[in-house]
């Protein structure tokens, strides 16, 4: 950012009135305070409260825009949140050291995302005559308190502020139209009792001008959400981000009437970003990977997060060049998001493709080999059975794990329960499927075992098919942090099983070791198989023992 910090005013100045002598004697727990709380993140629109005493106290009436008939103090302190985590600044205990009641102050314009950096406290240890009288007594130091405003600063992009008013300045000035959203708009849409607002995404890459500037402020909100987070290269151009932005009039400079419309413009909040890479498929094609996910606080929990994920979806469909788009290490909660999404649009794409033409415009006329069936009683038309083999030969661009999915859940929907061998079928086919995806934990059971593992991993996945197909969003469950990445879990956290160590794994976790230490020539695959070979034959393997 071009920005410059101003004169260094600082919100925090340490207290040096003769009440300090009133204090009461605390230990240094007391000094201790927890850092997620104490640090306030904002997404500051003009006509916040704040300003409003700003402008009242400097009197500053020229300049600047006032809240149109929207705007209320509920959302101002919406907009009012705090991280997550803080570990990447204060260390893993997440703590701050030397401050009594201490105020972060981490503010950032709504939508230029300029940021502001401040802090107040009530007091500091180095001024705390007990803490000093303590040093002198044992011939030490005084403890010194945390450098909090250089740590935080250090992960900014130079150019933050550090003055309220300057920081103002530039809220008003993106309101007044300095600051649109980058990139190319793909989607808008609205959301039932948001009155006045509108949502629109858009595609940047580093090829989009200012998009380098604004990724590090995108980058630097990820350490507070998104646990092991880690910032992409903004000099590889095959990254693309999708920015969500709440779009909403403003009301003409300050003095106009309230409510009027006269010079209404628009202004922009930032609610959420994703980023995508774009892989080279051969010969002309790419595969599209969706790699960071996070719809900030104050938009979780009203389905930002589908409407972005459907949003990115879409054009990845409509593009020409992608052939198919995964998502690279989801957690559990975005997984289930994904899979709602995915099975809404396909269980309406099937429900209307029992008009020809609609199987048409998706290309399964060209689709001529013979068709899954479920059953006998099976509520599933023939039409309908044709866009699944849409699905299955990847017409709709899903990867191919999330193709094995929905078609699972698909066929357990129009599963005719009353046959019993297309039920049997159906159950055969998962745990195949589930064999396939954890073969190497199952391979060294013996089979009794490896049965009864894999039938209470393919429970687990009917019960998890049973909730998404009951359309309930991740809002709806106990899933946390419905609309976001969290910790990179694995895909499909139930079809892993139980996560007690078996006597096999315990075996392996030595044995594999074991094996490449004797043979660094052998791949792991290789390996795998020669450790795996030996369990047979060991004392520690339960089979044994019945001999």
């Amino acid at each position: 950012m071009s920005h410059q910090p101003s004169s260094p005013l600082r919100w925090g100045t340490s207290r040096t009135d003769p009440l300090l002598g009133l204090l009461p004697k605390q230990s240094l727990k007391a000094w201790v305070a927890n850092a997620n709380t104490s640090l306030e993140l904002k997404l500051v629109q003009a006509g916040d409260s704040l300003l409003n005493a700003l402008v009242a106290e400097n009197g500053d009436s020229g300049v600047g825009v006032h809240a149109g008939p929207s705007r209320t103090v509920p959302d101002e302190i919406a907009r009012t949140f705090h991280p997550e985590f803080t570990y990447p600044l204060f260390g893993e205990e997440e703590v701050l050291f030397g401050y009594k009641d201490p105020l972060i102050k981490l503010h950032f314009a709504a939508g230029s995302l300029m940021p502001f950096l401040g802090m107040k406290y009530t007091y500091k240890i180095e001024s705390d005559p007990e803490a000093v009288a303590n040093a002198k007594r044992v011939g030490g130091a005084v403890p010194k308190a945390d450098d909090v405003l250089t740590i935080v600063a250090a992960k900014l992009p130079k150019g933050y502020r550090d003055n309220y008013q300057t920081f103002m300045e530039d809220v008003k000035k993106d309101e007044k139209g300095g600051f649109r959203p980058l990139g190319n708009k793909i989607f808008e849409y609205s959301i039932p009792n948001h009155k006045d607002v509108a949502y629109e995404v858009y595609r940047a890459t580093f090829a989009t001008p200012g998009f380098k500037a604004y990724n590090e402020i995108l980058q630097f909100f990820l350490l507070f959400f998104i646990e092991g987070a880690s910032s992409i290269d903004d000099e590889d151009e095959s990254w693309e981000c999708f920015l969500l932005f709440q779009r909403r009039p403003t009301y003409g400079a300050v003095g106009t009437p309230k409510g009027s419309t006269q010079g209404a413009g628009l202004a922009y909040t930032l609610c959420g970003f994703s980023t995508a890479y774009s892989f080279w498929c051969f010969p002309e094609s790419r595969r599209m990977r969706i790699s960071q996910f996070l719809i900030l606080p104050p938009f979780q929990k009203m389905g930002h997060g589908s409407h972005l994920y459907n949003a990115m979806k879409r054009d990845f469909l409509i593009r020409k060049e992608v052939l198919e788009f995964g998502v690279e290490d989801p957690n559990e909660a975005f997984q289930i998001m994904r899979d709602v999404c995915d099975m809404r649009g396909l269980i309406e794409e099937l429900e209307n493709s029992a008009k020809l033409e609609n199987a048409k415009d998706l290309g399964l006329h060209v689709l001529d080999r013979p068709v899954q069936t479920f059953g006998k009683g099976s509520t599933i038309n023939l039409e309908s059975e044709r866009s699944l083999i849409a699905i299955e030969a990847g017409l709709l661009k899903l990867s191919r794990v999330q193709r094995a999915r929905c078609l699972e859940m698909l066929s357990m929907k129009y599963l005719d329960k009353s046959d019993k061998e297309s039920a049997k079928d159906f159950r055969l086919r998962v745990k195949k499927r589930l064999y396939q995806r954890n073969e190497e934990a199952l391979s060294g059971m013996d089979p009794e075992e490896m049965k009864s593992k894999l039938h209470e991993t393919f429970l687990n996945v009917e019960d998890g098919y049973k909730q998404i197909l009951s359309h309930k969003t991740p809002s709806d469950r106990k899933a946390k942090g419905n609309d976001k990445p969290g910790k990179a879990d694995k895909i499909e956290k139930t079809e892993k099983g139980p996560r007690t160590p078996s006597a096999y794994n315990l075996f392996m976790k030595t044995e594999l070791p074991d094996v490449k230490a004797k043979d660094p020539s052998l791949s792991h695959k290789d390996a795998f198989k020669v450790a795996a070979n030996n369990w047979k034959a060991s004392p520690l393997n339960p089979a044994n023992s019945k001999k």
